[in-house]
């Protein structure tokens, strides 16, 4: 269970109700993660939705040289790993811990049976998640445009 509180401060949960985030905050959990620790990797199943609470998280993905270049950094009160949350359910890419943190975790199953009642509370948490999906989109066009430019 996470504080209502701390749900408060999340950039998806911030049009619901007291009461809508209270449900939330029942199947929410916490862990902490370590600088350079694995959260998730490409390719494999995913089933959560994951929001940062403490730390730095570094969002990769490997180039044709088998490298990991970092496209994203994640922030506090930021959303990331949302492949847990839409179809086919597979990571698009590695998250890994680039600080030591604090990592909020919504269990797809456990979401799907809150939204089963509360129509409005899944409209709204999936519009604000398209919203951060098409913010991040414009973003890494924009870093593209500028690797192409240089």
């Amino acid at each position: 269970m996470v504080p209502v509180e701390n749900l408060k401060k999340v950039e998806i949960f911030e049009d619901l109700s007291d009461e809508e985030l209270e449900a939330i905050s029942k199947v929410a959990e916490t862990r902490r993660v370590l600088k350079d620790q694995v959260i998730f990797a490409e390719g494999t199943v995913a089933s959560q939705l994951f929001i940062l609470l403490e730390g730095k998280v570094a969002i990769e993905l490997v180039t044709g040289r088998h490298q990991e270049a970092v496209f994203y950094n994640v922030e506090p009160g930021h959303v990331f790993g949302w492949s847990g949350f839409i179809h086919p359910f597979k990571f698009t890419a590695t998250g890994k811990a680039a600080a030591d943190g604090l990592v909020m975790t919504i269990d797809r199953e456990s979401f799907h049976k809150i939204v089963a009642d509360d129509h409005h509370l899944g409209f709204v948490v999936m519009e604000g998640l398209a919203e951060v999906i098409t913010k991040r989109l414009r973003e890494t066009r924009m870093q593209l445009i500028e690797a192409l430019n240089n």
